[in-house]
């Protein structure tokens, strides 16, 4: 059946996580009543060795040769597609879905905004992660300023993919979701895409509590994961110009010799070389 212009499709990506552990999935169940929108529920389960159970409740996808987000969210896109679907919601599988996020989010699309973007404010505790303001002619590496005021804004922005809500016709003209960055920095591609063609994001009051891991200094990412964010964050300062990829092989510079003195990341410093180096 075809949908309203208005209606939601949402994308949940998992990677060796179950439903029952994600905060995302239940913390969503717990308050869907708040978004009134029509709405469809892709659980999309990137790992093999995690059993996901069929339910009526949501659409399930399994890809046994982990597509990662750029395959998730290319598939949900497809899917919105198929069924008229004007926005698409993206929620990884640690972030806590509050109703009043859910309730905002159905108020503001319901008055349609001349709008590609619509995302909440994410914090970690006291830390805000997301999102972020920056010059583009410098990049995301350097003098990013938190962003906090509600409402429409056509500034260059540093967002996460959590919680992010996606205009479809803009992610059709964009070509979906870069397979260039088929993880790390998928997030700051897009938005900064979008600043490109001079759309607009909205921005809700609504903040969002998110569990990133690479603000965790107990649980250090292994050596290829790091390799893989260092990999995607040097692609993405070349398409931003010379000036951001010099600024962010300083950045990178910086934070190897602030590794030196950390036993638990020091392991990270001769790969931050080695990229200030390309």
């Amino acid at each position: 059946m075809m949908k309203s212009n208005s209606s939601l499709q949402i994308v949940l990506v998992l990677y060796k996580c179950t439903i029952e552990e994600s905060s995302s999935y239940q913390t969503f169940m717990a308050n869907r009543h708040a978004l009134t929108l029509d709405y469809e529920l892709i659980i999309y389960n990137n790992s093999p060795e995690t059993t996901v159970a069929e339910s009526d409740l949501y659409h399930l996808a399994e890809d046994k040769n982990n597509g990662m987000l750029a395959g998730a969210y290319n598939y949900a896109l497809l899917r919105a597609n198929q069924q008229n679907r004007e926005w698409l919601l993206l929620l990884d599988q640690d972030t806590k879905v509050t109703s009043s996020f859910l309730q905002e989010l159905t108020s503001t699309i319901s008055k349609n905004p001349n709008v590609s973007a619509i995302i909440p404010i994410t914090m970690k505790g006291t830390f805000h992660i997301s999102p972020l303001s920056y010059n583009s002619k410098l990049g995301n590496s350097w003098m990013t300023r938190p962003v906090e005021e509600e409402g429409e804004t056509k500034l260059c922005l540093s967002a996460i993919n959590t919680c992010a809500t996606l205009r479809v016709k803009t992610m059709n003209e964009l070509g979906g979701f870069s397979s260039l960055f088929p993880l790390d920095s998928l997030d700051h591609w897009y938005f900064y895409k979008m600043y490109l063609l001079r759309e607009s994001t909205w921005i809700l009051k609504s903040k969002i509590e998110h569990d990133i891991s690479l603000l965790d200094e107990t649980n250090v990412m292994s050596e290829n994961r790091y390799r893989s964010f260092l990999e995607s964050g040097l692609k993405f300062s070349k398409i931003q110009g010379a000036v951001p990829t010099l600024l962010w092989k300083l950045r990178c510079l910086a934070r190897a010799v602030k590794y030196i003195f950390s036993k638990k990341k020091r392991i990270f410093c001769s790969l931050l070389f080695a990229y200030v180096l390309k």
